[in-house]
């Protein structure tokens, strides 16, 4: 009969442990998939002492020891942190504490006890907002504290509560605190006291190079699929009245059902909103077309921004862990004097950079357009310090020469940036990317050229020049790739009086060798989306 974990872990603490004692826990230490690495005996000696050794599985029998772990240990709870990328933690000292702290709801691992950090792979935690716990005890503080200096090398933004303002016993613990506060929720450890890193005790350490290589790179994780980085702050630039606000709301339900947005993924979270420019019925009405519903996770403020909200917003977002909090707008939550004074923008989006870092949320910023209607650094109205503060500009246009048409394009710190793309909003005001601006240009002066060769045969190029809108540079390559797919026929030889004619041609192609009639490198029109074409259910004026 095969020997089970639990039955194993019995047969060697017998084996090793004399007098009587306690079985307490056994701590299964798994893969990213939930796959068992090892395991960690706890049991209580008659004194009272812990004896806590690991377990492994050696062939088909398991023994006292660790596995060989060339990549360093694993971290305590890691197939809940493979599920949560990016997601904010907490970090305590001993897997009691950790499986006591997790019954709260909240994303929670350990490395074990106080003196395995040093072999530990902390990597799975990299650019996350954590909160480390330690127990009350000169050992635990100098865990903590080993700890936090590895997690802010990955890029973490770490905060450690105050161990000894708790008012616990010595060598207290998260486990002490719980049951002395049986009915605690998460919104309590937000408020719990948190230990203030002095600026006098920081120090100027230059390390050899090759130490920084050594370190391993970090991935960055992501709410947007390589849009919006979790812990990280974007701003959406747009002139008024363009659809900043129905953009954004889109977002909110997208990241909290886990959809796609604009064919990104994106990661599941709870969504703050902070509403501060439109109308509650408007908010109300718009939130309604998405079909939105009790069970989705959003939560709304409507309204004039109170004296303290960035305060409070702090608060609530330490409490509840948000995945995004979108600001709506800017200005109207900040109050700057004057955009343009650097010194000043700098130190308030230093408040919004640590918002971002401390709740591991995603802060986008709605904001207005510069008089310039420029892109990427050039777009939001106000200090070059506002680009410079944030991860990703997003910039939304509506294009004067093509029917009102949106289009949003990014700059960005991580990732790649991206291109100019066509937005579509259905009626119900959901966003869906129409592809790259420069395709949809192209189709739609292949379209317009046709439609005009269709009630004038034979025109020159020139008087295409004339009669068909938008730049001669996409006419002319709309031109060609008509050409080259047969569905335009050219007469002429281009010389003087004898100039190039066009017409539609009355069959699939044309034998006549293709000659470009621009410089330009060219590929056939694209097909418009077929998911949008002809549906009907797309309404330019929800924005």
């Amino acid at each position: 009969m095969i020997e089970t974990p639990k039955e194993a872990a019995g047969r060697l603490a017998r084996g090793a442990i004399s007098g009587r004692w306690k079985a307490e826990a056994l701590h299964v230490y798994s893969d990213e998939t939930g796959e068992p690495i090892y395991w960690r005996i706890r049991a209580r000696l008659e004194n009272g002492d812990k004896w806590i050794r690991p377990m492994r599985l050696n062939g088909h029998r398991y023994e006292l020891g660790e596995p060989d772990l060339p990549n360093g240990k694993p971290l305590y709870r890691l197939h809940e942190l493979a599920v949560h990328p990016g997601a904010p933690c907490w970090y305590v000292e001993g897997e009691n504490c950790a499986d006591a702290l997790a019954k709260l709801g909240v994303l929670v691992t350990t490395a074990g006890g106080a003196q395995d950090d040093e072999r530990t792979d902390y990597r799975p935690l990299a650019r996350r907002a954590v909160t480390t716990w330690p127990d009350n005890d000169k050992a635990g503080l100098a865990h903590a504290d080993r700890v936090a200096i590895k997690l802010r090398a990955l890029g973490c933004a770490v905060e450690t509560l105050d161990a000894r303002a708790l008012g616990l016993p010595d060598k207290g613990d998260c486990v002490n605190w719980l049951e002395t506060h049986p009915n605690a929720a998460t919104s309590d450890l937000a408020k719990l006291p948190r230990l203030r890193v002095e600026a006098a005790k920081r120090k100027l350490i230059l390390e050899p190079i090759g130490k920084l290589l050594s370190e391993p790179e970090e991935a960055t994780p992501w709410l947007v699929d390589g849009l919006l980085p979790a812990g990280g702050i974007s701003i959406l630039a747009a002139r008024p009245k363009v659809g900043k606000s129905t953009l954004a709301r889109d977002l909110t339900v997208r990241v909290a059902r886990g959809e796609p947005f604009l064919g990104r993924s994106t990661a599941k979270g709870a969504v703050f909103i902070l509403d501060l420019e439109g109308k509650r019925g408007e908010t109300a009405s718009g939130m309604r077309q998405l079909g939105v519903t009790n069970a989705d996770s959003i939560k709304v403020f409507c309204g004039t921004a109170p004296q303290g909200a960035f305060a409070e917003l702090r608060e609530a977002a330490l409490a509840e862990r948000p995945a995004l909090i979108v600001i709506d707008t800017m200005q109207r939550l900040a109050r700057i004097p004057d955009l343009n004074d650097y010194a000043k923008v700098s130190i308030v989006f230093d408040d919004y950079i640590a918002l971002a870092r401390d709740t591991g949320a995603h802060v986008l910023l709605l904001h207005h357009q510069g008089r310039s209607e420029g892109d990427g650094v050039d777009a939001p109205m106000g200090s070059t310090a506002i680009a410079g503060s944030v991860d990703t500009i997003l910039t939304l246009k509506r294009r004067k020469d093509d029917n009102g048409t949106r289009t949003i394009s990014s700059r960005q710190r991580y990732g790649s940036d991206l291109e100019e793309t066509v937005v579509l909003i259905d009626a119900r005001g959901r966003a869906i990317a129409g592809g790259l601006a420069c395709e949809h240009d192209l189709r739609d002066a292949g379209e317009r050229i046709i439609e005009y060769l269709a009630e004038h045969p034979g025109a020159e190029q020139s008087e295409l020049k004339d009669a068909i809108e938008g730049r001669w540079a996409v006419v002319r390559k709309a031109l060609t790739s008509l050409r080259d797919t047969g569905q335009l026929f050219r007469a002429g030889s281009g010389k003087r009086g004898d100039p190039f004619k066009y017409s539609v041609s009355s069959s699939r192609g044309s034998q006549e060798p293709a000659e470009p009639e621009t410089q330009y490198s060219h590929s056939p029109i694209p097909p418009a989306p077929g998911d949008w074409v002809g549906a009907g259910e797309f309404d330019s004026e929800v924005f």
